[in-house]
């Protein structure tokens, strides 16, 4: 036989741990955040990936991981719609006009980075420092003959050397590797 008292007080027990927890819960300011899905397609890494994005979060923040995740700056990941249009990484799902039901679709893949066509050179000619611009890909006895032209010197005493080897006339700076601000030492004879 149960014992009545004992039945009545835990059926008590729980309204009453039941009515605390409604108030509790009535209590709690509850936000739920609306969130669209994102497919990427990570050109780079030939995979795809699919996330739960929220609607007003920027997607900047994929941008920093995938740059972290490929080893590159930001600058060089790019966001685009299947249709290859820009998206632009500064604005939310929602300013983009996404919705919640949409299924996005978006590209990641890494730009290469834009390198200078000309790089800055300093001839060092006994205790003079001259700075020149050339492109990478033109030869550097250009330089000879302008520098000769600014000494006033005849072109054929001039000799270029860098790193102690003796320039070709068919050399650039970018069959030699060079960086700005390296150095071409001028010898006159």
């Amino acid at each position: 036989m149960r014992d009545k008292n004992l039945e009545d007080s835990s059926s008590s027990t729980a309204v009453e741990d039941m009515t605390i927890l409604s108030k509790d819960v009535e209590e709690l300011d509850v936000v739920v955040e609306q969130q669209c899905t994102i497919e990427i397609s990570d050109i780079e890494q030939m995979s795809t990936r699919i996330v739960r994005w929220k609607m007003n979060n920027g997607l900047g923040e994929l941008v920093s991981k995938y740059a972290a995740n490929w080893g590159c700056e930001e600058a060089l990941v790019h966001l685009s719609k299947e249709d290859g249009t820009a998206i632009d990484v500064n604005k939310s799902p929602v300013e983009l006009g996404f919705s919640v039901e949409d299924f996005i679709t978006i590209m990641a893949y890494k730009l290469k980075p834009v390198t200078a066509d000309s790089i800055t050179i300093v001839l060092q000619f006994e205790e003079r420092r001259i700075t020149k611009t050339i492109s990478k890909k033109e030869p550097l006895m250009k330089l000879k003959s302008e520098l000769a032209r600014e000494l006033q010197v005849d072109e054929s005493r001039l000799k270029l050397h860098f790193e102690f080897c003796s320039i070709k006339e068919s050399d650039t700076a970018e069959c030699l590797e060079l960086a700005d601000g390296d150095i071409i030492d001028v010898r006159c004879s």
